[in-house]
């Protein structure tokens, strides 16, 4: 029995250093793998989100943005009359977008054969060469269907694909879409230049 104690005393003396140097080496990791995250966190942070990089960031977007006001005396403003309402777009600065209000003003027989959108056939095609092109649409958006030359005012966007060749997109419904929205499903609409607007 006492040679079994002392082969027991003997093993634990030579576990204990092997456990400590395990510790310490865990240790170690443990600090260094800390140090390193602390790297990485701090890069992140130091990085482009920075207040002082960040605001001359926005600066520089700021002023190569047009103020507001010079963006309204440029855009061309149209009136969509349906009945007694009026809702007003605002025409993209485009070659198609200025050939439209070139034609206007007009009075298009309208109808809603998709739930989504108001559709009336132009008196005239529009050249739409190199126009940009759209599978997608958003509620809201002026277009123009060139298969039918018809006009296309979007009033719900419905999430489905446009077929080739796409939509070319003349311009944007400001205000009153849901005006355009309720006016039935066979009506006239009146598209015509807007009144200037005093500032």
């Amino acid at each position: 029995m006492n040679t079994t104690v002392h082969h027991a005393a003997r093993r634990q003396a030579v576990v204990a250093p092997t456990a400590v140097a395990l510790v310490a080496l865990l240790a170690a990791v443990v600090v260094l793998l800390a140090g390193r995250s602390g790297g990485n966190a701090a890069g992140v942070s130091s990085g482009p989100a920075s207040p002082t990089s960040s605001s001359s960031t926005s600066g520089v977007a700021a002023s190569s943005i047009p103020a507001a006001d010079d963006r309204d005396a440029s855009a061309v403003r149209v009136e969509l009359v349906a009945g007694d309402k009026i809702a007003i777009a605002i025409l993209d600065e485009t070659p198609e977008a200025r050939a439209f209000a070139a034609m206007l003003p007009i009075t298009v027989d309208m109808e809603d054969p998709f739930g989504q959108a108001k559709t009336g056939r132009l008196p005239g095609a529009l050249d739409i060469e190199d126009a940009t092109r759209s599978r997608s649409y958003a509620a809201g958006d002026l277009s123009y269907w060139s298969p039918s030359r018809s006009l296309a005012v979007v009033y719900d966007a419905l999430g489905r694909s446009v077929p080739p060749p796409g939509l070319v997109r003349l311009g944007r419904v400001q205000t009153g879409l849901e005006t355009v929205a309720k006016a039935g499903n066979d009506f006239a609409m009146t598209i015509r230049h807007a009144p200037k607007e005093d500032h």
